[in-house]
């Protein structure tokens, strides 16, 4: 435990972020741009009055590029987060994380899915899967009230609150959708 507690803001590395009238501005840490002499930097624009969002990235002096989306254009946002601890003590009564690094992640996955499209390709080219292979199949239960799939282990159904009997679905069939 410390007795004082120092916080200086030009050390943290999280991205520079500014609104102005008609965009939200994020660029890479000023550390971090400061230590790489301003060689590398991203950039991200969004602007809402044209729905566009502006990735820029320069890598040295000779590289930079940009790629401009529509809001169309972005299936959805995946966030992640992640720790790691710096500083390990006691705490009350159990050892535990004093302090720690935090890394946050936010990605835009495009609807063209490029990097779904170059990880089937690749799939493809060696014979496997993407993803390990499931253990073992499960056969879902089919809803007489909604005709969803739904799981064969639970009593009712998850969307239509209907009771399910997976010995006898409501076609006359096991009752699991195959």
């Amino acid at each position: 435990m410390s007795l004082f507690e120092s916080r200086w803001r030009i050390l943290t590395l999280r991205p520079t972020i500014r609104e102005t009238r008609d965009a939200l501005i994020i660029k890479t840490a000023l550390p971090l741009r400061l230590v790489t002499l301003f060689l590398s930097i991203r950039r991200v624009e969004i602007r809402p009055g044209p729905r566009t969002v502006i990735l820029s990235r320069r890598i040295g002096i000779l590289f930079s590029g940009s790629r401009t989306l529509g809001f169309d254009d972005i299936e959805y946002i995946d966030y992640t987060f992640g720790s790691l601890g710096t500083e390990w003590g006691w705490t009350s009564s159990v050892v535990g994380r004093h302090d720690q690094v935090e890394s946050f992640a936010i990605t835009a996955v495009t609807r063209e899915g490029e990097s779904r499209k170059l990880a089937k390709y690749i799939a493809g080219l060696l014979g496997v899967t993407i993803g390990e292979p499931v253990a073992a199949e499960v056969e879902m239960a089919t809803c007489p009230g909604c005709r969803r799939p739904t799981s064969p282990f639970k009593p009712k159904c998850l969307y239509c609150g209907a009771e399910i009997h997976p010995a006898a679905g409501s076609d006359g069939d096991s009752g699991v959708a195959g």
